[in-house]
């Protein structure tokens, strides 16, 4: 079994994880938004590692990233909040071919999704700065701060 037919296999199991980790982060904006809606972000996000790995190219995770991060920043969401999500995807993904890969295909495996993953990564942290420092909004949610208070 290739990798992107063993990943859609499990997507449903990847997707439960992956949001099961985020609600354990207890991200205010994740949080806020709901479980359904967080799942369905997890979702778009696995479905464009999936079309990523079935390409064998980057760019549709990059576009996902770039629109993510636009949305994101839009909504408030901290860079560390979006980060944690595909974090917490990538660990779901890794569990998986960590338990169901054969050895000796294991490395290429994991490091297709690292490369995918490191890609978007790379994008949501590119365009998420480049608003930031458009709109020179603080990267601390001073609000936030002040409730513990």
């Amino acid at each position: 079994m290739n990798l992107v037919d063993r990943i859609q296999q499990h997507s449903e199991q990847i997707v439960t994880e992956a949001v099961g980790a985020l609600g354990q982060a207890r991200l205010h904006h994740y949080e806020e938004s709901g479980e359904d809606a967080t799942r369905a972000r997890v979702g778009d996000l696995l479905a464009a590692v999936l079309d990523s790995l079935r390409l064998a190219s980057p760019l549709r995770i990059v576009e996902h990233s770039d629109q993510v991060a636009r949305q994101r920043y839009l909504a408030g969401f901290g860079i560390d909040e979006i980060q944690v999500a595909f974090n917490a995807l990538e660990e779901a993904l890794w569990r998986l071919l960590v338990r169901d890969v054969p050895a000796d295909q294991l490395v290429e495996e994991l490091g297709a999704i690292g490369s995918v993953l490191g890609a978007g990564k790379d994008q949501l942290g590119r365009t998420y700065v480049a608003l930031a420092s458009e709109h020179h909004r603080p990267s601390i949610d001073v609000e936030q701060l002040n409730k513990g208070v």
